[in-house]
């Protein structure tokens, strides 16, 4: 059955909105039930934002940080160019007015977009692991729902970890 998805967080938006995969946790995991259907159409409107909790708010920029790691340079620098405004305004809206920072949160939004369906929509079957969206996914499905972390808290504190570990042992400097 042909479905639209409509995503009113900033996860759904760049990454379970225009996922292959629909999926559910059960049993104390995550993503144990799913299947590769994805949608037709996908669509994202930041004003959604607006009714977001702030925890909602940076969960969502945490998954912005990993694609901006993994995939896109000018990300990372619209990330630090607009800094905590982000999660402040909950993406520009509420601050309208500001329609300059309005049009860097849309550029953020659609490049987080388009780095993950490019990464995603390439292995769509999973037939290999080259798939940088997974970065902070290690170890967070096994902690996040027992931990009762948001996703792109568990994906964070997973990046980060990670991140250790590399420095740690020489694999970054």
């Amino acid at each position: 059955t042909p479905y639209v998805m409509l995503c009113t967080s900033i996860v759904s938006g760049i990454d379970a909105g225009p996922s292959p995969r629909t999926c559910c946790d059960g049993y104390g995991y995550k993503n144990i039930y799913g299947a590769y259907h994805p949608p037709v159409l996908t669509l994202t409107d930041r004003m959604f934002f607006k009714t977001l909790h702030e925890g909602w708010v940076r969960h969502g920029v945490a998954e912005i940080i990993k694609m901006a790691c993994v995939k896109d340079l000018s990300l990372f620098e619209l990330l630090e160019q607009a800094g905590p405004k982000l999660i402040r305004t909950k993406f520009g809206t509420e601050t309208p007015e500001d329609e300059e920072f309005g049009e860097i949160c849309d550029l953020i939004i659609g490049k987080a977009m388009e780095g993950y369906v490019r990464s995603e929509y390439g292995n769509l079957w999973e037939t290999h692991q080259c798939r940088p969206h997974a970065f902070g996914h290690t170890w967070s499905p096994g902690y996040e729902i027992p931990s009762g972390m948001l996703h792109g808290h568990a994906v964070a504190t997973c990046m980060g970890y990670g991140a250790y570990l590399a420095l740690d042992q020489g694999f970054i400097t």
